[in-house]
């Protein structure tokens, strides 16, 4: 049974989507997740069946559909993880505007290497992939998986000898590689693929723009 991997999205369905699902009316055939975030609805919703357009603005968030809902088939393989993680780190938009904001500039450089690498990539559903797995690792790495702590507490809780003093945990995988979490998750990302026999589409748009071009039985309402 294919599985939502761990995607970490605040707000995300997943512990009531069984419920959402169950009450779609019986004469719906297509649903659209006008306010995917991070795509549980619009999964479960593939899993029973449905076709599924998924729509967000926020860009990552279409890139997760992008990977996981409009994807029928398409993973990345060596080949693709050899294209990622080669090269030197670079200084790019993350070194420039993130370095000692959420990462170390050596971080952040190894972030502008794979950000420009995973451009190389032959697929844009390995493109979307990637970049999934990349917010994941981004996640990982963070305490408390959040973006809003300011740096002198990051460093403070990413220093494992006062995380075990203070909380008697050592929350070493902060500090392991974001290459090391991309690879932990991998198989989760790649094995959460596959064809429900749809034409299911992902969609980075403003909803008062796109829902004149909809055509869906029923509309799943999630907004922000």
């Amino acid at each position: 049974m294919n599985k939502l991997p761990k995607i970490n999205f605040i707000g995300n369905k997943e512990k009531i989507v069984d419920w959402i699902c169950d009450n779609i009316p019986k004469d719906v055939n297509s649903i659209f997740d006008a306010f995917s975030g991070g795509a549980s609805v619009s999964f479960e919703a593939k899993k029973r069946g449905f076709k599924v357009l998924s729509n967000d603005i926020l860009e990552i968030n279409y890139l997760l559909s992008k990977a996981l809902i409009e994807n029928n088939k398409i993973t990345l393989d060596e080949k693709d993880i050899k294209t990622i993680f080669s090269g030197n780190p670079v200084k790019g938009f993350m070194y420039k505007n993130y370095s000692e904001v959420y990462f170390f500039p050596e971080e952040c450089k190894e972030l502008d290497l794979y950000r420009q690498n995973i451009e190389k990539l032959d697929s844009d559903y390995k493109k979307a992939l990637a970049f999934s797995l990349i917010r994941r690792s981004m996640i990982r790495k963070m305490p408390y998986s959040r973006f809003t702590l300011p740096w002198d507490k990051i460093k403070q809780l990413r220093d494992e000898e006062y995380s075990y003093k203070k909380y008697k945990r050592r929350r070493a995988y902060h500090n392991q590689s974001f290459k090391e979490h991309f690879l932990d998750n991998l198989n989760e990302y790649n094995n959460a693929i596959f064809d429900n026999k749809k034409d299911n589409k992902a969609f980075n748009s403003d909803i008062f723009q796109l829902i004149p071009k909809i055509n869906a039985d029923l509309i799943y309402l999630d907004p922000p």
